[in-house]
Formats: C-alpha cells, structure tokens, sequence
C-alpha cells in the first residue's frame, strides 16, 4: 500500500501526430520553433507544435537523442556519438567535433556561453565558442561515462555510471568543470538516467538498483530519496516547473511532486502510451514524448495542484524484497520525532533512522550484514506508526 492522496484530475492529456514518428527523446524550444528527436529522426514544428514536418537531412536518419539551445545555436546528439550544429533554425547542420566521438547517450548542458558534452567512455567536454573547439575536462572526474547534466548558476552537475554494474554517481563542478568532486558520497544511486536542478535543490532519475528520485538540499552534501507514490521506480526524465518537480518515468507515465519532497501523485488520464522518454515546456504547455507521439497538457493543471500529504507512510509495498545494503524510503508529513526500526522473528529491534525529522521523504540503508529473512519493518511518527513485512535476500 502507498499512502498518498489521489491527485485531482481536471483534464485529459492531449495527443500530437508526428509524420512517422517512433518514440520521442528530447525537445528544443528556439524561439517560437519546436523540435523534437526521436528514433527516426529530426521534428520541427514553426507553430509552437500544431503542424510537423521531417527535417530532410541524411544525418538525422536515425536516432536523436539529445536536443540543447545556446544562444542562437542548436545542437543535436546523435546515438553513435555525432554532434551537429544549425545556426538557421534548422535549414542547415554542420557536424561539430568530427574525430571525438562522443559516444553514449552523449547529454548536453549549456552554462553562460559555454557548451558542456558528456560522452560514453570519456567523461566530460567543454567548448566555449559554439561547438567549434572542445576541451576534455575530467580532472577529479572518476567515472567517464556519463549519463546526464545540468547546471545551477555556475555549478554543473555530471551523473555517471560504473563502466560495469548498474550503480551511478553524482560529481560536481563549481569552476566550469576545471575540476570535479563527488558528492554522493553518503548514499549509494542507481543509473542516473536524468539530472534537473531548482533554487531549492538538485535531483537525480534513476535507474536499476536504488531507483526513484534523490533529492539533495545544499548541492550533494546530503540527500534523500523519495520514492512515495511512484507505482513505476525507473526514472526517464525530470523537469521543474516553478515548485512542482514532473517525473518521466518507463511504464508508469507521469508523475509529479511539490518539491520533490511530497508523496508522488500520477496523472495519466488520456495518456495513452505511458513509457515517458521526454519533458519540455513550451509557453504554458507541458509536452511529453512517447511511443510515436507528444502528448500535452495545460502546465496550469500540473502545477496549481499537489496531492495532499499522508501523516506518515511508505513508498514500497507489502512483501517487497531489498538487498542488505539498500535503501528503504519513507515520508513524514510533519516535522516531528520519528523512528524507523526492523524487527526480526524473534522482535529483535534494528533502528534504521531516529530523531526530530523534517517534512518531506527521507530513506534509511540497511546493514550491508543484515542476515535474509523476513522483517516486520514500522515507522513511528508523533501518535501514529505504520507497519509492514518486507524480506531481505
């Protein structure tokens, strides 16, 4: 059971027909110009998404996977590692950093006048005059894969992932990537499919072992994950929209959540396709990206309503299995003194996490020696406690 308060639904999403269309994996907004990537190539749309047509260029037959505007400069990521630039809205491309191949998902982040590429094997590069000329940048940088970005002011953010295995890290930059700490130092993430950052915090999608979203404070000095609410764990995208933080995630649809710090709340009515690969904002729309199609909807309908908060709870379900070592994920909708404890057969009481707790999602890890068997696991919050029964394996 997930204890959270159904979102209040006050319209269907709305379906947009590509030309021959696969699934969908990034926007652009330039100017009063859409574009969105997918398997089969390149979209442009000159009225803010009404009408399609194919951008008739051989190099964008195949995947775009990443889309970033700088200045009057877009630029294009293409599976296998190729980046193109146009200069005219799309008419004309020319490919930038011939030889470098970046490789993997290859995401982009753009801070000032300077363009950040992550590659698939060899860490981060920087260019400062638009595509021309780049510098690798990997100074402190101990993992060379690199999933996703973003920027806050002049710090920038890189999710990586282990050259083998599913776990990622988080490394930050406060010198424009001239050097790199890592900042997950404490918590241990999954695959960090999507980065997105506000004036109140950084948050990574994740994928594959300790999935959900994390959400960190001051930059990556401490984190929690809140995974209250999310029927469907692996994060495709994220994307903040004032205070409400909006999840893409792989068969689940939708989700959103104030902050990132309230119980997620699902709103796929009249979405048809739930895998979500992408998220943009264009005016006053929200568009999502899916199988062979956009979907939007009115942002108004998103942002001006959050589900209300449950005076305490978890996000996993009865039964649900955890590796020692994991973390388990639960929120307090009051700031109040809380105790999250384990009890074996025999009630032998394991604390996981106590103290006066702020409101919001926080997490717990299990010993890494914690024998296999099945726990009873109770959260107690101010006068009200939940309980359920979960195996460790």
């Amino acid at each position: 059971m997930i204890l959270s308060a159904a979102f209040p639904v006050l319209a269907d999403w709305t379906q947009i027909k590509l030309p021959e269309a696969d699934n969908v994996y990034c926007f652009a907004v330039n100017g009063n110009t859409l574009f969105a990537g997918a398997v089969n190539g390149l979209y442009r749309s000159r009225d803010k998404g009404g009408t399609w047509t194919r951008v008739n260029d051989n190099r964008f037959a195949y995947t775009v996977l990443t889309l970033a505007v700088n200045g009057s400069a877009l630029f294009a990521g293409m599976a296998g590692g190729s980046l193109y630039r146009t200069l005219d809205n799309g008419d004309t491309w020319v490919e930038m950093g011939a030889g470098l191949n970046f490789g993997g998902s290859l995401p982009l982040a753009v801070s000032g006048t300077d363009l950040f590429a992550g590659s698939g094997g060899r860490g981060v590069y920087r260019s400062g005059d638009n595509g021309d000329d780049w510098t690798q940048i990997n100074n402190g940088l101990t993992e060379s894969y690199v999933r996703s970005l973003a920027v806050k002011g002049s710090t920038l953010f890189a999710g990586t992932i282990a050259s083998a295995g599913n776990t990622g890290n988080v490394f930050r930059s406060r010198d424009h990537g001239e050097s790199w700490t890592k900042v997950n130092l404490n918590v241990r993430i999954g695959d960090p499919q999507s980065l997105a950052v506000s004036e109140t915090g950084l948050f990574v999608g994740v994928w594959n072992d300790y999935y959900g979203v994390y959400r960190s404070p001051d930059e990556g000095e401490t984190w929690t994950q809140n995974r209250v609410g999310l029927t469907q764990y692996d994060v495709n995208c994220l994307l903040m929209a004032g205070s409400t933080l909006i999840a893409g995630t792989e068969s689940g649809g939708v989700f959103v959540s104030r902050e990132g710090i309230d119980p997620w709340a699902q709103i796929n009515k009249g979405l048809m396709s739930t895998p979500v690969y992408s998220l943009a904002i264009m005016d006053s729309t929200l568009l999502v990206g899916s199988d062979g199609a956009i979907w939007e909807r009115a942002l108004s309908e998103i942002t001006g309503v959050h589900p209300a908060a449950p005076s305490a709870g978890f996000g996993l379900a009865p039964g649900t299995l955890f590796r020692p070592g994991e973390s388990i994920s639960f929120f307090i909708a009051h700031r109040a003194p809380a105790r999250l404890s384990l009890y074996d057969a025999l009630g032998k009481e394991t604390v996981l996490s106590s103290g006066v707790l702020d409101e919001g999602g926080h997490s717990a890890l299990l010993r890494k020696d914690l024998p296999k068997g099945v726990y009873s696991l109770r959260l107690v919050s101010g006068r009200e406690s939940r309980t359920r029964r979960v195996a460790v394996y």
